[in-house]
């Protein structure tokens, strides 16, 4: 096992995973958690040099060696110091002009206007932490697109970008990722929604060439789960149906039964069911009738942050009510316990993304559909649509029957029922 001794762990040579692409930390301890002695990749660990650049704060230069040895990676250490003193640690030296809008310099900008950071309070907006990833990968994938054409991206004022650099990330996004159709008009709105960004708080006027972009929304279908689907998942989610033998996980967790089933009565996106407390279950005459709770979208979208202001119903069906009892609703009604088991020491976010990625791994198993999480959404809708019509928006949070009809109804559903419906 490589080690750095004890009197060098500030000479800034680290042991680095080459599986993880991580350094391990000061406990020897790879990222995954796991002592480095009982790491399988173990054969992949090497040692990386790390020197910071002089009157900087987070600037670094790293080299990852092919040695064993501590000694000869000290010795790198001086010629590696020597080499990038003799090269000016190899710092690009950017000549800004008079009026000239860099590009890296207005991306850094709009991140810092997504993330509410170094702007104005009353400019400030609660966006998710999944949307704030989305436009870096957006915009980071278009710096790359222009990088492979060989443009020096930090001294690229944004005004010379046209048609020319919107087919690049065309390309690349199509060619070289070969992303998806929805994928990539997400990639292409974020974009458009930086220029007009530039174009309200900048002040800067200018054509936008991606917005002449005609995005298309392709063949896609509104799956939803079947009865039967659903039924096999429910059979098939166990311990020994866990493991992914590729990657070696277990996606298995005992409360993931719990969480399809309550994904399927309610209807709620990830962040709300997580949030579903007991206290939540509004009464009438006595007899539980509704979940009251924040419809976090509409709250973010007109105030900017969750203001509890935007509340939405969801109704407590038959088969609701029989799943709440189950989980415990005669005992804890009132409380302000969660619904969903939450295991001690596990975030918020990993409660989210254990359950996308359990449903995704155990619905493989079913179907060779494509579904995931969100289709228990759509699938909700479509059944409360075909008994609610229009009405169906006072429970799934929409205001406007076309969103509904777009985005989450299954046409295939919808049309059944329309065989089966007689006249007379």
């Amino acid at each position: 096992m490589l080690k750095v001794p004890a009197n060098y762990k500030s000479c800034g040579i680290k042991v680095y995973c080459g599986k993880c692409k991580r350094e391990l930390t000061s406990n020897e301890k790879c990222s995954n958690g796991k002592s480095a002695t009982s790491c399988q990749f173990m054969e992949k660990h090497k040692y990386k040099l790390i020197v910071c650049v002089p009157n900087t704060r987070n600037d670094r230069r790293c080299k990852v060696i092919d040695t064993k040895d501590f000694n000869v990676a000290l010795q790198e250490m001086g010629k590696f110091k020597e080499e990038l003193k003799l090269n000016n640690y190899h710092k690009i030296e950017v000549v800004k002009t008079v009026n000239q809008l860099l590009l890296v310099e207005l991306i850094a900008d709009y991140l810092d206007y997504q993330s509410a950071e170094n702007i104005p309070t009353h400019l400030k907006r609660n966006r998710s932490k999944d949307h704030i990833n989305d436009c870096k990968r957006a915009l980071k994938r278009l710096c790359e697109s222009l990088l492979n054409k060989g443009y020096s991206v930090n001294n690229l004022d944004v005004k010379t970008i046209g048609d020319n650099e919107v087919g690049f990330y065309h390309d690349y996004l199509t060619i070289d990722l070969k992303l998806g159709t929805e994928v990539y008009n997400k990639h292409f709105r974020i974009v458009n929604s930086f220029y007009n960004w530039m174009d309200e708080f900048k002040n800067i006027k200018m054509p936008n060439p991606f917005g002449r972009v005609v995005l298309t929304s392709g063949d896609k279908v509104n799956n939803i789960v079947t009865k039967e689907e659903f039924d096999k998942l429910i059979e098939i989610t166990t311990a020994e149906n866990g493991l992914d033998t590729k990657t070696n996980t277990n996606y298995y967790r005992e409360w993931l039964v719990n969480g399809f089933k309550l994904g399927l009565e309610t209807g709620t996106r990830r962040e709300e069911l997580v949030g579903l407390k007991w206290s939540s279950i509004g009464s009438f005459d006595g007899e539980a009738s509704i979940f009251d709770i924040n419809n976090l979208k509409v709250d973010r979208i007109e105030a900017g942050e969750v203001t509890g202001n935007h509340i939405r119903p969801i109704p407590i069906t038959q088969s609701l009510k029989e799943l709440l009892i189950e989980l415990g609703y005669n005992e804890k009604k009132g409380t302000d316990e969660y619904v969903l088991e939450r295991p001690e020491g596990m975030t918020y976010t990993n409660l989210m993304d254990t359950l996308s990625r359990g449903f995704s791994h155990f619905i493989k198993q079913v179907t060779n559909r494509e579904l995931g999480f969100k289709n228990l959404r759509k699938t909700y809708i479509t059944h409360v649509t075909m008994i609610m019509g229009d009405d169906a928006k006072i429970f799934t949070g929409h205001t406007d029957t076309a969103v509904l009809k777009k985005h989450y109804l299954s046409q295939t559903y919808l049309s059944k029922r329309m065989n089966e419906f007689r006249m007379f």
